[in-house]
């Protein structure tokens, strides 16, 4: 099996799964056939030999398998998450006393949508060693092209004392009973510590929108690179945090919400944009979205670009935002994908599950967890995402047409510039198609 591959090279030589350049070729061992096969193959057109399989060897490094786990659990978090709720009410009712409570609460709560996740979003668990190995699988590899002024600085506070407001509270309960000693304690004790030097963040310079293409079957590389710290996002843009964005749908499964949350990643609608921005933090946005995925194969790169102008309009409309075109290199060669025609019940099936839910599923394989030929997983090809200048467009509350027109056109011309100037460089020959 051939196919094409952004300059890749596999890192373990002992994996039959070799890629060499832009070519990805599998090591066969010639067998010899008998003279009955010869006969029957040379006699029946139709006669096609058994596939033969490519196996994981036995002797792969713990580091190789920790990264196909990791890979692995990405897959397959969804449905994890979708059916523990639904399995633990439903064989282990103990649980109810904890589950209802929280169920009360993840229905009634809207912080996916309303920029709470700046303050659920945990840089703790978005630099765990797991996002390393993740990014490692593939590998997937963060590019900056020009410095970005950072959203925030650092300034040295050197404030003798400070007031624990909370702790005073805590204790002025606790002393009710006794006013005059829980007063004194309170202003002259409790409330009122010596603070050593410390270092705190205050915005600064502009939040950014990331443009992210092309999306691929599941934009693997938005997910490694900017949705997880495993790409060194944090050191490579300095004080730029920044929230990922997906559909809405995916916030609806419990605990699964809270996950994405704690990576940062959050609702694509409008008004969560909007609440994101205004705290000085950056989106990254995948533009071409469940469509562009629908196109996804090896070989292409076709951008649904041309009327996607909300992401420009949003920019125009918030003070002090920058737009930045995102480019990733390979990100359509991990996945092989089935196109039904246009005419056909699946792709008709696909559409309508798209205007149902949001989002669509393209027909896809690469390889499994044992095997180099089919399944789920991804293939491990490396993915380049390039971060591009940016672009300061002006702030505009009611921009007309013209005006959303012409920073688009910016946009675009800047975004296919960064794929020319790096094609050399990540050896990348396919065309890039607006739609």
């Amino acid at each position: 099996m051939v196919m094409l591959a952004p300059n890749v090279t596999s890192a373990e030589s002992s994996d039959t799964e070799t890629l060499t350049g832009s070519i990805e070729t599998f090591d066969i061992k010639n067998h010899e056939i008998s003279s009955s096969s010869q006969t029957k193959e040379t006699t029946n057109h139709h006669y096609h030999p058994p596939p033969h399989r490519h196996f994981a060897p036995l002797s792969t490094p713990l580091n190789r398998r920790l990264q196909t786990l990791v890979v692995f659990w990405h897959s397959i978090s969804i449905p994890v998450f979708a059916s523990f709720s639904l399995f633990a009410i439903t064989f282990f009712p103990f649980t109810w006393v904890l589950l209802v409570p929280y169920l009360i609460y993840f229905f009634s709560n809207k912080v996916f949508e309303n920029g709470g996740v700046v303050n659920r979003m945990s840089s703790n668990f978005r630099n765990l060693s797991i996002w390393g190995y993740f990014d490692g699988y593939f590998p997937i590899v963060l590019h900056k092209t020009v410095d970005l002024k950072p959203s925030f600085k650092e300034i040295n506070i050197t404030d003798e004392f400070y007031i624990d407001i909370s702790l005073s509270l805590a204790w002025e309960s606790f002393l009710s009973a006794i006013p005059i000693i829980s007063r004194y304690i309170k202003d002259h004790r409790l409330s009122v510590f010596p603070r050593p030097p410390y270092k705190k963040l205050i915005p600064d310079g502009p939040a950014y929108i990331f443009g992210y293409h092309p999306h691929g079957v599941v934009a693997m590389g938005a997910m490694g690179a900017i949705g997880t710290n495993g790409a060194n996002w944090s050191s490579i843009f300095a004080n730029i945090p920044v929230c990922l964005l997906t559909l809405g749908t995916q916030f609806i499964i419990p605990f699964y919400r809270d996950y994405l949350l704690a990576l940062g990643i959050s609702s694509v609608s409008k008004k969560n944009i909007q609440s994101i921005l205004a705290q000085h933090t950056s989106v990254s946005i995948v533009i071409g979205g469940a469509r562009e995925a629908l196109m996804s194969k090896p070989g292409t790169c076709k951008l649904i670009l041309k009327n996607r102008k909300g992401f420009v309009k949003l920019a125009l409309r918030t003070p002090n935002v920058c737009l930045v075109p995102v480019f990733a290199f390979g990100e359509t060669e991990i996945y092989e994908v089935a196109q039904p025609s246009s005419t056909s019940w699946l792709h008709k099936a696909q559409l309508v599950l798209k205007s149902a839910v949001g989002f669509t599923v393209p027909f896809f394989h690469a390889r499994g967890i044992f095997n180099y030929d089919f399944g789920l997983l991804p293939y491990r090809r490396r993915i380049d995402v390039v971060v591009g200048k940016p672009i300061e467009v002006p702030y505009d509350p009611e921009p007309s047409e013209e005006v959303v027109n012409k920073w688009h056109d910016i946009y675009v011309e800047e975004l296919l510039k960064l794929v020319e100037t790096n094609r050399e460089r990540f050896n990348y020959t396919t065309k890039v198609e607006l739609l």
